[in-house]
């Protein structure tokens, strides 16, 4: 190999060498800090509930691949979102990541819950399963906690940095269920109409399945499945770019 060649293919490969570092960032998981209200706008369903039993298995459909964990909640509040049929009825929400058949899914970023916490929860509307997945990933929960005048403060992730929009003009104090409750009915007379209708469809708990985990699928290869920010550009559009870049710059220096 001469050294002519040996020069080519070195820029070559650092053109697609810059493509993809340039481009790969794109693609990892992205938890951005934003502005608690912002984070409860978004959220579809808010519930305030009891966590109970778990277990983790196999998702259904195009999810067959990808292992859950199923996290019984006896919702005792709807804070938000589609009236349920029944208060203190069970469902099932559902966050990604767990262990099943000996294979294991860790998620970075994923909410975790223990068995016997009381937490708030910022879920999607019922899925294809029958579940709640979980709204936000660790941005979705809230633990709550009792401070020393009785009042109920909330904890979490979404939280961190952050403080009450109800005291702006005092000194910054922790949020507080009794807060959020504010914030939510503050934002729902400020939603369109339009929007409040949709809002208002039931949401039917006794559709949802039971705790009981399914047969696994035939094939077993899981892959995570993090929120992610799409690239702005395709992935081969860079390469291409960056690898004719390194070429012209070769022929240029041939050239002179």
């Amino acid at each position: 190999m001469n050294r002519k060649t040996l020069q080519l293919k070195q820029w070559i490969f650092g053109g697609i060498w810059l493509g993809l570092n340039l481009s790969l960032p794109s693609f990892a998981s992205t938890f951005y800090q934003q502005p608690f209200p912002t984070t409860v706008e978004e959220a579809p369903l808010i519930l305030k509930g009891k966590i109970g039993s778990h277990y983790s298995d196999w998702g259904k459909g195009i999810n067959s691949q990808k292992i859950f964990t199923y996290y019984a909640f006896q919702n005792d509040e709807t804070l938000k979102g589609p009236t349920l049929s029944n208060t203190n009825s069970s469902l099932l929400v559902r966050e990604i990541g767990g262990e099943k058949d000996g294979v294991g899914l860790h998620v970075e970023g994923a909410a975790h819950f223990e068995t016997g916490e009381t937490v708030v929860v910022m879920v999607n509307p019922l899925n294809s399963e029958g579940t709640l997945d979980v709204h936000g990933m660790m941005l979705g929960k809230l633990n709550i906690e009792k401070d020393a005048n009785g009042d109920e403060i909330l904890k979490g992730p979404a939280l961190w940095g952050s403080s009450s929009t109800f005291s702006l003009n005092q000194n910054p104090r922790p949020w507080t269920l009794s807060d959020l409750k504010r914030l939510i009915r503050q934002q729902a007379a400020a939603t369109p109409p339009a929007e409040n209708s949709k809002a208002s469809q039931k949401v039917t708990p006794e559709s949802t399945p039971s705790l009981q985990p399914s047969q696994p699928p035939s094939s077993i290869l899981p892959q995570a499945n993090p929120i992610s920010q799409p690239p702005k550009l395709p992935l081969f559009l860079v390469i291409m770019f960056f690898g004719a870049l390194g070429i012209s710059i070769l022929l240029w220096k041939f050239l002179k």
